[in-house]
Order: structure tokens, then sequence, then C-alpha cells
């Protein structure tokens, strides 16, 4: 039995698949050898403040022991599981690597490493399926793995963006093994790689493998009608696939069921279309002119403040290699084969839908008939799918060059051939020593060009120094060299070879080599860019300033609030790190009414500018008071900051509102910020988090409660606004209070007394298909109030009301998940058992 064993583990160890993956993890392990060592990490503000704004909801799941749908600590509450802010239990292949690495004591970023690794080795695996060599194979592994975007992705804290990106080889593998050979094995294969892929929660990256896999399958039946093939076998084929996807989709159900229901109602869905706008999707565009990155990564700068190309900002440049690139064409010249035919379809179709803004007539076609393509910005971020193409085509063009290379008695017998591709080879070289000279020459002229840039963002000219611009000719004038080192030493060796001859091994890895010195070079400039801390450093960043604990104090003593961050501190995420409730902070999609209503009453943007003009920012700022101040308009905000619960507002600028009452001061120090000053104000005009109101207007819409909002007599204490009348005419002569309010992420209760018949308003986010009340153990409805707000009519009587969240479709999804699982595991155990019998 040990002897089986012991032969069994040398034989995988010794397997051309084990060795492979070593290598490959073996220079991803050197590429982040300080975090695997040294347990660092990259302090990233994504990175961080991901980490750290999870954790009241994290405190909450292992506390409660259930999950937490609501999140109320960012934009006065919204959904924590169908935003995917918060979604324990649900990524498998994440669980996993997330024990192990508890388990094995490994370092914190162990789980987002593995997946650059798996995202090598599923490239790996799907080369030596389609029968390349290891070489090759290994080749197509490590330039997908160091792909810059994938790199960037950890290094800023993307984290989702590279899990998801990483199995776009494996799903790809897997649709590919299931039209080749329709069985329940391989239907079990794709079940898993695009199930886990859904998992893995990008949706953008998961949709553009989809729409990768759907044009695979479009173009395969194609193929199999020109071959002439019998309609059956297609139908059969079509079968197995569209079987397999449904069950994909089954084992992520619990996540896209109510994402898909919150979709209409965050800022993704909600928008005219039931999309983002068309103008707002689109302005992280990649621009044809920055192609040229694909050359020299440099070319536009290099992210951060010397990127000068037209999206807003970028952290790093498009860049597969240029040996990859030209190995790349080189295969869809010299070897159209189907497969690198349908990857070349793909890189053009991918790099039109990239231009965006710049291509929009293309664009446009998909953003208004492809379905939920509206919902997704960056168009940029498609890439992705010309970065994996490029790397198969890549690896096929390797191939191509190493099969000249065995058949050295032909190339004897066509001397002809040899001595023109010799010729070439030469006008080649020669055409690069030009290049080399032409850019010694003209470095003046070159570094002019470079001198004169001019930057615009979103149509206004951003002022660029000249050191700015020095910088950007450095960096571009570095990576010219290194592209025409690296071609002169490429093209050498392969014109050594027509003279004198070389292994094929040789050249392979005489090619990988100098890809790794070229993407390896790119890579650490990525890494550079964001400093390095010990992990540790996360649970530092989490204690609590004396600005969080004057927020804490308050909140463990048992005062239900929220603050308002006042303009540079609105985005900030620090204070629902700490579980403290703000009607500011960020998410990519917040609720679709929260959004609208910041856009018409600017109280995030334009609140201080009310009061004076702020010339410069918060660290170095002068005040220019205004003459006259629009009253009207502040009572306006005062209103809408009352009915939100805000009884605190935090600053960095002193602020002038004769109803906010100074209570704090704190310096850069005391309160974590780096501002000179954070001033706390007390507002005492705030509602509480429900009240009772005994006077209701009724409206045609909700457009015209919010006009009715910016009027300056509204006065949410007294009266609310609603689009339908009340079941029952309130009392206008009835009082009533709400006492033992008690609120978690899952739920509000509390006990309501009223003389006569009232609405309770409740100053909480309107989300129908998120919420659930119950007045005495019975279901009412939840009408929408004051535009944003929740109201429920309250009969006369002493009544407990109480609130549960239940995602819509979270029931039915989890329900659908396990099923998945069980198919999944049968049809692995099934496997198991044919296989164990074909041995006997």
């Amino acid at each position: 039995m040990k002897e089986t064993v012991l032969l069994k583990l040398k034989s995988i160890v010794g397997s051309d698949y084990f060795r492979g993956g070593a290598l490959l993890f073996l220079i991803q392990f050197i590429l982040f050898f300080d975090n695997y060592t040294n347990d660092q990490i990259f302090i990233s503000s994504d990175l961080v403040s991901a980490a750290n704004t999870i954790e009241p909801l994290k405190k909450f799941y292992k506390t409660a022991n259930e999950y937490p749908f609501w999140n109320p600590y960012i934009f006065s509450g919204m959904p924590a599981f169908e935003s995917l802010s918060f979604t324990p239990l649900t990524y498998l292949p994440g669980e996993l690597l997330g024990r192990i690495r508890i388990g094995l004591g490994l370092p914190w970023m162990f789980k987002l490493l593995m997946h650059i690794f798996m995202a090598g080795l599923f490239t790996f695996l799907f080369l030596k399926r389609r029968g390349l060599s290891q070489v090759i194979s290994l080749f197509g592994g490590i330039v997908y793995m160091l792909n810059p975007y994938l790199i960037t992705m950890i290094v800023f804290g993307h984290g989702s963006q590279a899990y998801s990106a990483a199995y776009i080889p494996l799903a790809f593998f897997a649709i590919s093994e299931l039209w080749k050979k329709p069985s329940l094995a391989n239907i079990g294969f794709m079940m898993a790689a695009v199930g886990f892929q859904l998992q893995s929660k990008h949706i953008q990256i998961v949709y553009y493998t989809w729409m990768m896999m759907g044009a695979y399958l479009v173009y395969s039946i194609i193929l199999e009608f020109k071959r002439k093939r019998e309609a059956i076998v297609i139908g059969k084929k079509i079968g197995y696939a569209i079987v397999a996807l449904l069950l994909a989709f089954t084992l992520a159900a619990v996540l896209y069921l109510p994402v898909h229901s919150y979709s209409e109602f965050s800022t993704r869905g909600s928008g005219a279309g039931g999309g983002v706008g068309l103008q707002y999707a689109t302005q992280w565009s990649f621009s044809p002119g920055e192609m040229m990155t694909f050359l020299i990564p440099s070319f536009y700068g290099f992210g951060g403040s010397t990127y000068w190309g037209d999206m807003p900002f970028t952290d790093y440049p498009n860049y597969m290699g240029i040996l990859v690139l030209l190995l790349a064409v080189y295969a869809l010249v010299k070897k159209r084969t189907d497969l690198n035919l349908f990857l070349g379809i793909v890189i053009i179709l991918a790099l039109l839908l990239s231009f965006g803004r710049h291509f929009s007539l293309f664009y446009s076609m998909f953003y208004n008939y492809m379905p939920f393509f509206n919902k997704f910005r960056v168009p940029a971020m498609i890439l992705i799918l010309v970065q994996f193409s490029v790397t198969i085509l890549a690896a096929y063009g390797l191939e191509t060059i190493i099969k000249d290379t065995k058949k050295p008695e032909k190339q004897k017998k066509k001397k002809k051939d040899k001595n023109s591709a010799e010729k070439t080879l030469l006008y080649t070289l020669s055409g690069i020593g030009l290049a080399a000279v032409m850019a010694g020459v003209f470095k003046n002229g070159i570094l002019s060009a470079f001198l004169g840039i001019e930057r615009t963002i979103r149509g206004n000219p951003v002022p660029q120094s000249a050191a700015i611009n020095t910088l950007r000719f450095d960096l571009f004038y570095a990576d010219f060299w290194v592209m025409i080192l690296i071609l002169f030493v490429f093209f050498g060796l392969l014109y050594y070879r027509t003279k004198v001859g070389l292994k094929p091994t040789v050249i392979g890895l005489a090619v990988i080599a100098l890809t790794l010195i070229d993407l390896g070079r790119v890579d650490n400039k990525i890494i550079g860019k964001v400093p390095t801390r010990h992990a540790s450093f996360l649970e530092k960043s989490t204690r609590q300033s004396s600005l969080v604990l004057f927020f804490r104090q308050k909140i463990d003593s048992g005062e239900k609030f929220r603050i308002f961050p006042v303009r540079d501190l609105f985005s900030t995420k620090e204070f629902a790190a700490h579980g403290i409730e703000s009607i500011g902070g960020y998410h990519a999609a917040k609720m679709g009414i929260y959004q609208s209503y910041l856009d018409i009453s600017s109280i995030n943007r334009s609140f201080i500018e009310k009061y004076y003009k702020v010339e410069g920012n918060s660290r170095q700022s002068a005040l220019r008071l205004f003459p006259e101040q629009n009253r009207k308009a502040i009572e306006r905000d005062l209103a809408g900051l009352s009915m939100l619960n805000v009884r605190y507002v935090v600053s960095p600028y002193p602020m002038l509102e004769p109803k906010f009452k100074l209570v704090q001061k704190y310096d850069s120090k005391e309160s974590g910020f780096n501002f000179p000053v954070i001033y706390v104000y007390e507002f005492d005009e705030a509602m509480s988090r429900a009240w009772l109101v005994n006077k209701a207007k009724v409206f045609d819409s909700h457009q015209s409660i919010i006009k009715q909002m910016r009027q300056s007599d509204f006065d949410p204490a007294k009266e609310v606004l609603l689009t339908s009348a009340p079941e029952t005419t309130l009392d206008p002569a009835a009082t009533g209070e709400v006492t033992d309010l008690i609120s978690t992420p899952n739920k509000v209760e509390m006990n309501v007394t009223a003389t006569g018949q009232m609405n309770l308003v409740i100053s909480e986010l309107y989300y129908p298909a998120g919420w659930r009340a119950h007045l005495d153990g019975k279901e009412v409805e939840i009408k929408r109030a004051n535009y944003l707000l929740r109201s429920i009519e309250i009969p006369a009587g002493t009544h407990r009301v109480l609130m549960q969240s239940e995602p819509s479709g979270f029931k039915l999804g989890l329900l659908l998940t396990s099923f998945g699982y069980l198919i999944l595991v049968g049809i692995i155990t099934n496997q198991f058992i044919k296989r164990k019998k074909d041995k006997s």
C-alpha cells in the first residue's frame, strides 16, 4: 500500500503538469517575494478600506450567526448582500483558500496571490490540452499570469476583478472541451469552471466572459454547418452547452437572483433604459491612440500623475509584452486555424467596444440592445479579452516558429526560401538599428514634443508642469530602448538560427526569458507604485481615533444618529469601518433614489458653498464669506439633514450655520485625517430614527414630491409626502410617540403609541425588494415617503412595529445553489465510479 502511494506521488511529481505548475508558482512567488516571506500587504486605499469597512458587518455575522443583508453605515443605509459588499460562504474556492491560509498560518495576501497563480495555471492547462509542448504552454501561462492588468488589480485592491479574470482561460477551456466532446464529465467541468467564476463576484468580467463563450458557440455552430454536420449532432452540442451554463448559474444563484432584484433600484439600473447613463458608462473609454501602449507601456505615461490619455485617470498601461504581441500577429498571419481566427475576431470586437465614446456608434448598439450591457461602465475593462486572446495566439505563434526549426532538411532543400528568410531578418534587424539611431538623433525633438503635452479631462484643460512632462519623456525613452533591445535580441536569435541552427527548446526558453524580463519590469514598476506594510497594519488602521471614540461613546450609550461628513470627507469609509452610520461613503452601485436625492440637493458637493467660497483644498484652503447667504436654500438642506437623522456634522472647515453647535475640535493626530482641524457640530433639530405625523400631502409623482421638498417651507416633523393617500384618513389632532427603537443590519423594531390614526415615518431608505414590515405580527405595506424614506400607517393604540430585511430572491437562490452543488457532487461521484470500473 505504501509503495503504491509513493509510486503515485512520484508519478504526479514527475509529470509535466506538476512541474509546469510548480514553475509558474515559483515565478509569481519571486514577483511577490515580500508578500509571501514578510507578510507584506499593499497599502492601497481600496484594499485597506475594503478590508476595514466590512468589519462591523463581519462582527454582526459572527455574533448574530446570520447574514447582514443591510449595510446601515454608508449612504443612510443600502443593501449589503445584494450589492455584493459582504457575501460570506458564497465563493467556494475562495472559502477553501481562506481556510487553508488561516489553518496553515500563511501570509495575509495568500488568497489574492493564488488567483494570479491560478490564472497562469489554467492557461497552461488549456494550451497543454490543445497539444502544445511544455515550453510553449509554460510561455502562455507566464504571459497571462504576469499580465499587468492582473497585477494592478492585486496591487490596487481590486481583488474580485483578478479573481474573475483568472477563470477566463478555464471557462474557455471548458466550453471548447464540451463542444469537442459532449459528455457528462465535460458538463461537470464546465459547470464548475463557469460556476466558480460566477461566484467570484465581478459581474462585469463574468459578463464579458459569457459574451466570449456565446460568440464561440455561434462561431462553432457556423463552422459545423459549413462542414455539413448533421443537425441532430449540432443540436446535441448546443443542448449540452445550454445545460452546462444553466447548471453553472445555479452554483451562484444565491448571489445573482438578489443582485438582479437590486439592480433596478441601484444606480446601475435605475437610470433611463434600466442602466447607467451612456455618458457615465463611457467615462473610462480606451482611446485608439492609447493602443501605442501595446508597444511602449509608458507612451501615455505610467498611470497616476504621469498618465496623459483620455480616461479620467488610470493606474497602469494595457501592455501585454512586445514579443507577445508580435507572436500573436505572426500566428494570425501564418497559422489561420479556426481557433486563431476566432480569437482574432474577439480581439477586434473587444477592442472596438473598449473605445466606448470614441466609437459610440458601435458601443451604442451593444448598450441599447444587448441584455444587461447598459449596467456596466469602464469600457476599457473589456481589454481583458484582448489580453487573453493575444496570450493564446502568442503561444501558437511561438509554436509556429519552433516547428520551423524542426525541419532543417527541408530548409536545406529550399535554399531560396532560406536566403529569403535571412534577408527578411537582416532587413528587420537593420530597421530596428535605424529606429535606435533615429531615436538618438531626434532625442531633443521628442523631448520637445513631450514638453508640449496638454491634457483635458471631461473637456476641461488640466495644467501640466514641465517636470511632469520631462518625467513622461524619461519613462517613454527608457521603455523605447527596452523594446529595441528585446526586439534586437529576438530577431538576432532568429537570424542566428537560419545561419547556424538552434534547438527549438532554446528558442522557446529564450522567448520566455525575454518575456519575463519585459513583463517583469513593467509588473515591478506597478508593484513599486504602492507602499507595503506588514499585515498587522490592518489591525492598527482600525484603531479608534479621538474623533471615532467620541462617536462610539455616543453609540454605546444608546444614541441613534447619523453623521454628515462635509465636502472632502463625504466619500470616506473611515466612519463605516467603526460602525458609525453616515449619510456619506462610497460604493459603485449605491441606491438609485439616494443618488437622485444627492444630485438634486447637492449636499454632498455644495452644502458649504452656500456659506462661503472654498478656494484651494482643505489642507491649504482660503475661505471667502458670501456677503448674502441664500437662507431659503440652506433651510431646504437642513430639512433634508433633519429627516435623515443627522445629529452630527463633521467638517474640515468651520461651519457658519447658527443651528450647528460646535461640540469638538480635533487636530490631524486626534482625528486620523490629514486635515489641520476637524470640527464636530451638533444639529439639535435632527429628527429621530422614526417619528409620527398627523398630516399627509399626496402628489401625483415622486418628482413632484422632491420639488416640494426643495421648497423652504417643507417640515418633515409635521407632514409626510406620499404618492397615494393613506387608506384611513389621518387624524389631524392625533399625537403619539415612538419608544424602544432597536435596529440591526437585518431588522428595525419599535413600540408606537398613537391617540388617533397617524403615519409612522422611518428614516431608512425605501427598498421594497429587501424589507417587509409587520404591525403587531400582521404584515403591512411599506410606503415610499418624502421621496426616499419609508412610512407605515398606524391606527390609534399601542403597537409593536417590526421591519425585517428579506432580500428578494435570496431563498430561491439558496435553494438553487444547494441543488447545483448536489448535481456537481453527483457528476463527480459518477465519474469516480466510472473510472474505477474502467480500471478494474
